[in-house]
């Protein structure tokens, strides 16, 4: 069996090393990242992963956007309605390796690994960080498809986030389905065996 181990890059770019051990690179012992870029990220227990959810499997950077719609509500009120998410996920050379988005927003979202692997996830719990950005997460794996690393994903977790919360801006009749892209970064760590 091939062990594939792959560091990335933290959003907030305060780590940084080289990247992707992969067993079956002969002659590649440069090729390591920092040993807390692939720890277990300290998170508020509510967002824990149990015990049964195996190790890191892979750390990814993500930058891109939440997105928002300005939506009336049943009772007349306007908000600013998550629609989905759009992200980039790069590995420690900022290299993209992947794409996080939720084709069946605004639930079900989606992580794809450029190996051919994809998991979709269910929120499990949140919990808000800082009220300058959007919630840190734990999801479980709840679909996969292809034979790559996320195949074996069972966990996810969102930590580090900045931004992505929904607009300051007005939302009312004037501007009714308006929408609106809040750029966003996360690290994304995806557990499994």
């Amino acid at each position: 069996m091939t062990k594939i181990k792959s560091c990335f890059l933290l959003a907030n770019a305060l780590m940084f090393g080289a990247c992707s051990d992969n067993s079956d690179a002969p002659g590649d012992a440069a090729n390591t990242c920092p040993a807390a870029w692939t720890a277990v990220p300290s998170t508020d227990p509510t967002i824990n992963v149990p015990a049964d959810g195996g190790s890191v499997l892979l750390h990814t950077a993500a930058t891109g956007t939440q997105s928002y719609k300005c939506t009336k509500a049943a009772d007349g009120t306007y908000s600013w309605v998550f629609t989905h998410p759009t992200a980039r996920l790069a590995d420690c050379n900022n290299v993209q390796i992947g794409e996080h988005s939720a084709p069946n927003a605004p639930t079900a979202p989606q992580w794809n690994n450029v190996d051919g692997s994809m998991v979709e996830g269910r929120k499990v719990n949140g919990i808000a960080v800082t009220p300058t950005a959007i919630p840190w997460l734990l999801l479980s794996a709840f679909t996969h498809t292809g034979d790559g690393i996320m195949s074996h994903v069972k966990y996810v977790q969102r930590a580090n986030t900045i931004g992505g919360i929904a607009p300051s801006t007005t939302c009312d009749a004037t501007n009714a389905d308006a929408t609106s892209d809040v750029p966003y970064t996360a690290d994304y760590y995806f557990y499994g065996s």
